[in-house]
């Protein structure tokens, strides 16, 4: 057997396990880490805000996903995994930016710590100000 066709049945073999894995039906409520104070004071704020925050992204393991001077600095492939993992949490998108790595989400304020520890997001913040238009990814 040639090195393309075992490449190709190993593609074939991850395929068919990752189908296998994503349609199991099979969902586990994602953790809830215990809250420090600093999450308790965002809990509180995002309650009073009924839930609506700005979620920004980065790369994983970077300190920020944008620099001083306004640079994206979080790639295209973060910002993705940042949202499918918002779609995990059975979250919608209300808002995306164009020009930023952030959304904009309501959420249950229970849901602050496991997204702020998230690797790919870069902050979590109550979004009061401004009239976000619905726009779905």
């Amino acid at each position: 057997m040639n090195k393309a066709r075992a490449r190709a049945k190993s593609w074939a073999l991850f395929i068919t396990l990752s189908l296998a894995v994503a349609c199991s039906g099979e969902r586990t409520a994602p953790t809830v880490p215990e809250l420090s104070n600093q999450d308790a004071a965002l809990v509180r704020a995002v309650e009073q805000a009924g839930g609506r925050v700005m979620i920004g992204f980065k790369n994983a393991g970077a300190s920020r996903g944008v620099d001083a001077q306004g640079r994206v600095l979080a790639s295209a492939a973060s910002i993705a995994a940042g949202k499918a993992f918002l779609r995990t949490l059975e979250l919608t998108i209300d808002y995306e930016f164009q020009k930023i790595p952030g959304v904009i989400v309501t959420i249950d304020p229970a849901l602050v710590p496991t997204i702020r520890r998230h690797p790919n997001v870069d902050y979590l913040e109550v979004s009061t100000s401004g009239s976000w238009p619905v726009v779905r990814p």
